[in-house]
């Protein structure tokens, strides 16, 4: 009896789903005139692929990819890097190794990074040639991904100089301050 009830409910539900998400009217009868099957048909055909299409859904099976999987989205950034070879996928590719729990490997990754602002991909062009010195104009007009253009538009308005270079270059940073010329800076 208790089941019986329940089933009714149910399927009383199902029927107000219906109606309320304007779903084709055909749905009423198949679960008035089949309580069961009609139920089971409305869930696995109306129902089933709305929930697996939302966010949460998605987000979840993400989180079961990577749990069977946890260095898939290493193996992806690795991939990343060897064909494009740019900043933003050897950052990407660190990243992962830092969340993989190997960080020596992460820093090896980000010395080879950028030393200063070239006029081409020094990766894929060996005859790339860095700026000494870049205007901000040039270097929004351009649209250089080195950085932000927010940021840099910020500096240009502040009268900020910016200077770019290889942070993971021991002892650059005293050098930068120091006022030796290294990498590129960013001016009017």
């Amino acid at each position: 009896m208790a089941i019986f009830i329940i089933g009714l409910l149910v399927q009383a539900g199902l029927v107000v789903h219906c109606i309320k998400t304007g779903r084709n009217t055909i749905w009423i009868w198949v679960l008035i005139l089949l309580p069961g099957a009609g139920a089971l048909a409305y869930v696995a055909v109306e129902l089933l692929p709305e929930l697996l299409r939302s966010r949460g859904a998605r987000s979840a099976v993400r989180g079961v990819k990577r749990a069977m999987d946890p260095e898939q989205d290493l193996r992806r950034a690795e991939q990343k890097v060897k064909l494009a070879g740019d900043v933003h996928s050897r950052q990407h590719y660190a990243a992962e190794l830092i969340r993989m729990g190997r960080p020596a490997e992460a820093v090896d990754v980000c010395r080879s990074m950028l030393t200063g602002i070239y006029d081409k991909d020094p990766v894929h062009n060996p005859g790339a040639k860095m700026f000494a010195k870049i205007t901000y104009d040039r270097f929004l007009a351009d649209r250089i991904g080195v950085m932000d253009s927010t940021a840099v538009t910020l500096c240009r308005d502040n009268n900020m100089r910016i200077r770019v270079f290889k942070l993971a270059t021991r002892g650059n940073i005293l050098r930068v301050c120091r006022g030796e010329a290294i990498g590129t800076v960013i001016e009017s």
